[in-house]
This record gives C-alpha cells, sequence and structure tokens, in this order.
C-alpha cells in the first residue's frame, strides 16, 4: 500500500513583472503551522526518509510532501536575491507566492529557534545573509520560555553572540531597551537582553557605554546565522527572530 502524502507546491512570482521567479539556490524552512519547530518533509510520495529542513528551491519552486494528517504548514524563505519572505498557513491549494523584489527597506526575516539541550557550539539556521544585507535591528519571540540563566546568542559563524543576546526566562518578544545618556549597570530582566553588550550584540553597538541607538550590522560578504545557547546549563527554549533588514543596490 502507498504511503500517504500532502503535496504542497509553490513557485515565487515577481510581484512586478507577474513573472515566475528563477532562483536554484534560495532557502527555504517549512515549519509546523503556528510554531518554529520543524515540520518533518519529504521530497515524494513513497519515501520514508525526511527530506532536508531548511531546504533549496529549484526554479523559484518550493516542493515538498508531509504526512497526510499535516494539511497546513508555515514556509520562511529567502531568495538567492536576498528578498525574505512568510508564508502563515499555506494549504494545498496555493501554488503561487508573489515576492516584493523592488523594496530595499525594513525586510523582515523570520527565523526559527529550538533549544532542548545544552549547545557548546552554534546552531546554523541554514539563512545567510545576502553580501548587500544590512541588519538594522533583531527581536526575538520566546514562544518557550527556558530558565532563568537560559541566554539566546544570535550570530554569525565568526560571532556566535555578535547580533543579539536575549533572555529566555519568559515568554513574550525580546526586545533592546531603550535608555538615554550613558549607561553604568546590566540591565536584567525577562523582557529585556542580558548585558550592555547584549543588547544587540558587539557587532551593532557603537559602545559598550551607551546604547541608545545600535549599529547596522554590514558583512559586505555572504554572512551565515546562527544561534546558541550562552550558559549551556541545561538549556530549553523555543522561539523566533526577527531580523529587519536594509538592503544596499551595489
Amino acid at each position: 500500500m502507498a504511503t500517504l502524502r500532502n503535496e504542497f507546491q509553490v513557485q515565487l512570482i515577481n510581484a512586478r513583472t507577474g513573472n515566475p521567479i528563477d532562483d536554484d539556490s534560495g532557502v527555504y524552512n517549512v515549519l509546523t503551522a503556528g510554531t518554529p519547530a520543524e515540520a518533518t518533509i519529504y521530497a515524494n510520495k513513497f519515501t520514508t526518509t525526511a527530506a532536508d529542513n531548511p531546504g533549496t528551491m529549484t526554479d523559484g519552486e518550493i516542493l515538498f510532501y508531509t504526512d497526510d494528517s499535516v494539511t497546513t504548514v508555515d514556509i520562511t524563505g529567502l531568495t538567492a536575491n536576498g528578498e525574505p519572505f512568510f508564508i502563515a498557513g499555506l494549504t494545498q491549494s496555493q501554488h503561487r507566492i508573489e515576492i516584493d523584489t523592488d523594496s530595499l527597506s525594513d525586510r523582515v526575516l523570520v527565523l526559527p529557534w529550538t533549544i532542548d539541550t545544552s549547545a557548546v557550539s552554534a546552531t546554523t539556521t541554514g539563512f545567510d545573509l545576502n553580501a548587500l544585507h544590512v541588519v538594522k535591528e533583531i527581536r526575538v519571540k520566546v514562544t518557550t520560555a527556558g530558565g532563568t540563566s537560559n541566554i539566546l546568542n544570535v550570530g554569525n559563524s565568526a560571532t556566535v553572540s555578535g547580533l543579539f543576546n536575549a533572555v529566555m526566562s519568559a515568554t513574550g518578544l525580546v526586545r533592546r531597551e531603550q535608555f538615554a545618556g550613558v549607561i553604568t549597570a546590566n540591565p536584567v530582566a525577562a523582557t529585556v537582553c542580558l548585558t550592555i553588550n547584549g543588547w544587540n550584540g558587539v557587532s551593532m553597538l557603537y559602545s559598550t557605554t551607551n546604547g541608545t541607538v545600535p549599529k547596522p550590522y554590514f558583512a559586505g560578504a555572504a554572512t551565515t546565522i546562527t544561534f546558541k545557547e550562552a550558559n549551556q546549563t541545561g538549556a530549553t527554549g523555543a522561539g523566533y527572530i526577527y531580523m529587519i533588514l536594509d538592503k544596499v543596490v551595489v
């Protein structure tokens, strides 16, 4: 008896021209609907081996299969040209997704994160910042809280805590706290980042004593986005990373 699978097929479309996007290296991540947990996907109807997730699109097409019980998923993705997209509640009947290829400002890349053990090394998200991306700001949403000492680092393969460090001890949106003037004490709370140096990470600070305005991060080269738990003490937690991006023209 053949294994029952649901087919999901989506073609990315240029919103301005109406033409299919030809993309052979864009990345997508299939999530269980309404959660940051990665869904189990398959390359065809018959295999029992799960496909890579995140996966790579072919000719701008996203094609995968799920177990018969799964009828809705979320997809977060990033085209080869650096356009992020998020599709909430995707069903089998939706085969076209329009991508705004012209906007260069305030694009939001959504990345899921899950930590269920002590992580000594960084976990690769499967997504790379485009060489032309400028990271303006980062927010973290905690959907599953960790312990009071559990700290989420967001960075890249070179500096694992370079972009953002967030306390995971309570659910909700973790954002950079706004302060005026020079900071003399480390703010520690469930709703803010852990330390002065950790508001946006060392790659996004003007200085360690004045955190009123974050410094945009421009790598100038493709950069792998990573996360890890800083304290490595039986950490838990899950949620989303929201990266607010601009893109320079050349």
